[in-house]
């Protein structure tokens, strides 16, 4: 017994008593050290109980200086190792599943919007340097205006008619469209620089798209006997020349390169009685060509259906298409075409108006019905403000910027949402 009434057991443990202490003293204090870091992490009793199993047991005999030692490394390590799994558990128990924030957008203003576009406005889509708008007519078939976001009034134009597809130059400087002027001449191929009027380059074609890698390289197809032929031309009609040609059963209605121009989506008029002239509405199937190989896939087989509105993430990886069935539920399908999976198949409620993918190629915004929707592949959420009337035509501007047409009983408006907060 000390001087101060406490026997050393007591006593807290420092450099000067280690010689003095008994082994089951030292272990004794390790396991109730020990047994409260234990105590704070959230373990299982089944794992806690081990873990105060595995402890060394009390033996009678003194242990030797070098004993001690060893006690205290092993105990050190443990502790560590119990630090380690209380971090995590921290960190598990922070974290909500999310790998990112999403963003949080209020409206920072409304442009000026043309009458057209205001009063019968169906369809836009913005060239890759987010300066140019093109949009339909709802109540005239192939009918579409060129405008620019800088001055919407000023720079709105009648750009083409009678057109089928269009498809962006990289540099947003032009458009390449199929028209079909007439049943005598079959479709055509025609150009449509921005602030002009369409001008046709000369060749039939029953499809076009601009490759995305070059702003002088236009491809479009032909089809003869069950043979697709896809070429190549610049954007003056010249120097057309033949790229690939693949056996395809159906008459192709449109073409969407993928942002690397490793992909082409090719939609197809699997109904019997579509012609050239005639393939609007007709049962559709998607085929999927990859470049590296040559190779060619069915990737959607014809079904009571009807696909539209194919779009590519900027990766060039996920292909997006709206999926309408004859009875039963309209869906909104992303495929994975690197990983060769579907990884999204959405139940739309209405009809689908619009869908842009992020920047990142994490967020996919559409519009189900004049409400918009979210798909993230890293579950970040994303918060819209109080829309008026119904939000169609989501466009991604930047990262942090959205455009849309709200539309409401006075007719439509272009209004541009900036993200104040997440991301």
């Amino acid at each position: 017994m000390s001087e101060t009434g406490k026997s050393d057991k007591d006593r807290p443990l420092n450099n000067h008593q280690v010689s003095f202490l008994s082994w089951e003293e030292v272990e004794e204090r390790v396991t109730h050290v020990l047994d409260e870091r234990a105590r704070r992490v959230q373990l299982s009793p089944t794992l806690h109980a081990q873990i105060i199993q595995n402890l060394p047991r009390k033996r009678g005999a003194r242990a030797s200086r070098r004993g001690l030692l060893l006690a205290y490394a092993l105990a050190g390590v443990l502790v560590i190792i119990l630090g380690l799994v209380f971090g995590i558990a921290h960190m598990l128990q922070s974290s909500p599943g999310r790998s990112a924030p999403g963003l949080v957008f209020q409206q920072e203003r409304t442009l000026p919007t043309p009458t057209q576009l205001e009063q019968e406005g169906a369809f836009l889509s913005l060239d890759p340097t987010g300066q140019y708008l093109v949009y339909g007519i709802a109540n005239q078939e192939g009918v579409m205006y060129t405008t620019s976001l800088a001055a919407p009034l000023a720079d709105n134009r009648l750009a083409m008619e009678n057109a089928r597809d269009i498809s962006w130059a990289p540099d947003g400087s032009a458009l390449v469209t199929t028209i079909y002027p007439s049943l005598k001449d079959g479709p055509q191929l025609a150009l449509v620089p921005i602030g002009q009027y369409m001008h046709v380059l000369g060749k039939q074609a029953l499809a076009s798209a601009w490759l995305p890698t070059s702003r002088s390289a236009i491809t479009y197809i032909t089809q003869a006997n069950g043979q697709a032929v896809l070429w190549q031309i610049t954007p003056q009609g010249q120097q057309a020349h033949l790229l690939f040609t693949f056996p395809l059963p159906f008459l192709v209605q449109r073409l969407v390169w993928s942002p690397d121009a490793r992909y082409l989506a090719i939609l197809s008029a699997a109904d019997p009685s579509a012609s050239a002239a005639n393939i609007q509405g007709a049962s559709r199937a998607i085929f999927l060509f990859d470049t590296r190989d040559s190779s060619l896939r069915e990737l959607v087989a014809p079904g009571a259906f009807t696909l539209d509105s194919l779009a590519w993430s900027p990766n060039g990886h996920i292909l997006s298409y709206e999926q309408r069935a004859t009875h039963g539920s309209n869906l909104l399908v992303s495929f994975d075409a690197t990983a060769n999976k579907v990884i999204a198949t959405i139940p739309l409620q209405k009809q689908l108006q619009g869908l842009s993918w992020s920047p990142d190629s994490r967020d996919l915004i559409y519009s189900d019905g004049g409400v918009f929707r979210v798909y993230s592949l890293d579950h970040a959420s994303i918060v819209f403000p109080r829309l008026a009337g119904r939000a169609t035509y989501p466009l991604w501007l930047d990262s942090r910027h959205l455009l849309y047409l709200a539309l409401t009983q006075n007719g439509g408006q272009l209004v541009e949402l900036a993200a104040v907060t997440g991301g």
